[in-house]
């Protein structure tokens, strides 16, 4: 219900208004609220890891045979040894990188849901349509970033409420997803001037995905000013 308080201000001023009467009633206005939740960094993944491991491998299986920098003539015993020790170590890496793909793949499936989510995903077939080194490439790494970091959303989704109750039809007609980053934010006290700011869009179509500033208050200090000495009680 807080939620809903702070929403039905900038709703009502929108002429969403409430009401008692189900036959006056021509909307039903859901809301969905939430965090999303980013996953982990792709250095520090499980794959990632066991490929410098096996990389470490093969750095260290090409280094036989040599001592204090000066290059030494192996045995033909030694040189199996080191061929082997390099397969292994080819292998590995290779399973390795098997994983880090399939982690990669899931990356991108998380990041398409989340897109989905937060209403990013006209902006996501968009730049994934695009090359990796243009200017859109990097437009898709800033992006991309913000997807990967967790944000409070809030979903309206509204839908025809005599339809609903006469002809048991959702129909859908509007919705507005709007989020925030959690970092460095407070999501209740945040909550009403991002829904404030969302309202322009309250009904209307966005024309895709758009960023603005949430305004936060401000207190102004004028000068200091001596009141002169105040007597002690």
């Amino acid at each position: 219900m807080t939620v809903a308080r702070a929403v039905a201000g900038p709703l009502a001023q929108k002429r969403y208004l409430p009401t008692q009467d189900p036959k006056k009633t021509d909307e039903l206005i859901m809301i969905y609220w939430g965090t999303t939740r980013a996953p982990e960094f792709a250095t520090e993944s499980n794959s990632h890891l066991l490929a410098q491991q096996a990389n470490d491998m093969r750095q260290r299986a090409l280094g036989t045979g040599s001592f204090s920098g000066v290059s030494t003539t192996p045995s033909s015993a030694a040189g199996v040894g080191q061929k082997e020790l390099v397969a292994e170590a080819d292998n590995a890496l290779l399973v390795a990188y098997l994983g880090v793909q399939q982690e990669n793949q899931r990356r991108e499936d998380q990041d398409m849901k989340t897109a989905t989510l937060l209403g990013y995903d006209s902006w996501w077939v968009k730049v994934n349509a695009s090359m990796d080194g243009g200017p859109m490439g990097h437009y898709k790494a800033d992006m991309q970033n913000e997807l990967e970091e967790d944000r409070y959303f809030v979903v309206l989704s509204a839908f025809d409420y005599q339809a609903l109750v006469k002809q048991k039809k959702h129909k859908f007609l509007w919705e507005v997803r709007f989020s925030i980053r959690e970092h460095g934010n407070d999501f209740e006290k945040r909550l009403p001037a991002m829904a404030a700011v969302a309202s322009d869009y309250f009904g209307r179509d966005s024309q895709g995905l758009h960023h603005v500033d949430v305004p936060e208050g401000k207190v102004l200090i004028g000068p200091v000013e001596s009141l002169g000495a105040v007597p002690q009680k």
